[in-house]
């Protein structure tokens, strides 16, 4: 995966909006609260000035769904969510998990969301889901 993946950045976009968040709900499978927990945790940390809160709701579907005030903002799975949400497209949550963790981590170590430009070329502009869809597609 290139630096300017169509995938990779949409990771990105995810991971921004997971981080930007001050109240966030993540719905996903069990086995990965743990992660998520101590993603946020770290966040909350490194960025104190932009802290959030963080909720973390059971579901079994194949899919890990950000919220905020229960809006979705952004999914990581197979089937795609309107487009208000950022879609990071799967067949197996597997495949990305690490993905993720890199881009929140990477984010985070630049000092997101707490300062001006850090967070990459496409936090600069407003994101584009159909854009980014037709570049995931090709």
């Amino acid at each position: 995966m290139g630096p300017d993946s169509a995938l990779k950045r949409a990771i990105d976009e995810w991971s921004r909006r997971f981080l930007r968040s001050v109240t966030i709900t993540l719905e996903s499978p069990k086995i990965h609260h743990e992660r998520f927990i101590d993603l946020h945790n770290m966040k909350n940390e490194a960025v104190p000035s932009v802290y959030s809160t963080f909720e973390v709701i059971e579901s079994n579907e194949g899919c890990l769904d950000l919220r905020v005030d229960k809006q979705l903002i952004g999914r990581i799975g197979h089937e795609p969510p309107s487009h208000d949400a950022v879609h990071v497209p799967t067949d197996t949550l597997n495949n990305v998990l690490e993905l993720i963790d890199e881009s929140i981590q990477r984010l985070i170590q630049a000092g997101y969301p707490g300062c001006v430009g850090c967070g990459g070329e496409d936090a600069l502009e407003p994101w584009d889901e159909f854009a980014s869809r037709v570049r995931l597609s090709q």
